[in-house]
């Protein structure tokens, strides 16, 4: 089937999330789409909800079962 390739089962590895969220992740700042540059913007706009960095969201991904408040704010 075609479509087989495109398509995937399970749970995503902490290494496939990483590297989604380093390539193509963004932030919305007032109103405006912003990619993940640094840790200072990620820690202004989530550091209320213990994210101080990148490795604060990829954990909070891939473990989205302990922490559901980080989860829903990131």
């Amino acid at each position: 089937m075609i479509i087989k390739d495109y398509i995937t089962f399970g749970y995503p590895h902490k290494r496939i999330i990483n590297d989604l969220v380093r390539k193509r992740g963004f932030v919305k700042k007032e109103g405006k789409k912003m990619p993940i540059t640094d840790n200072v913007l990620i820690e202004e706009l989530l550091g209320n909800d213990d994210c101080i960095c990148i490795e604060d969201i990829i954990n909070a991904i891939h473990k989205c079962y302990e922490n559901a408040e980080t989860f829903k704010a990131i």
